[in-house]
């Protein structure tokens, strides 16, 4: 019985396209003994290369499978973006239009008081050096107070 190498060997030489009669004569095996172990052997070829293949093909559908989830969740995302972007947009429009409608107020009312904007802005920081006035005297008049306080405490001891 020939061994595992020897029969590589003689497929070999099949392949390269010797005659079964002559493989057969080499390895010292009948014809028909050899076609029929050449037979299992390239039917056992072609099952391992299906079961090869199939395993590709699953693979490919997993993977089919698993873009097609990313793909899904990455749209899903890409909705809840944009519509967060769209309501953010929306309400800093309204939030313009508000500032501009405000700013159209103000301007009207300026001009029913015959006044500019640069007019408007130097009273406005006249009023700022006034508040400021204000606060510091308020300090002071408290200061005076609590000046006047101790002293006549002094005196009542």
């Amino acid at each position: 019985m020939p061994s595992k190498s020897e029969w590589e060997e003689a497929y070999k030489r099949l392949k390269q396209g010797e005659s079964y009669g002559d493989v057969a004569e080499w390895l010292g095996v009948s014809k028909s003994g050899l076609y029929e172990r050449h037979e299992r052997h390239l039917k056992g070829k072609v099952e391992k290369q299906k079961a090869e293949l199939q395993e590709v093909v699953e693979g490919k559908e997993e993977m089919e499978g698993e873009f097609q989830d990313i793909e899904e969740r990455y749209q899903k995302k890409k909705e809840e973006e944009e519509k967060k972007l769209a309501k953010s947009l929306k309400e800093k429009k309204e939030e313009l239009e508000n500032i501009k409608s405000r700013i159209g107020e103000l301007k009207k009312k300026l001009k029913d008081r015959g006044l500019t904007i640069e007019d408007a802005l130097n009273q406005l920081k006249k009023l700022g050096r006034l508040e400021d006035e204000v606060e510091k005297l308020g300090q002071r008049k408290n200061l005076w107070r609590r000046f006047v306080e101790r002293k006549s405490a002094g005196r009542k001891t």
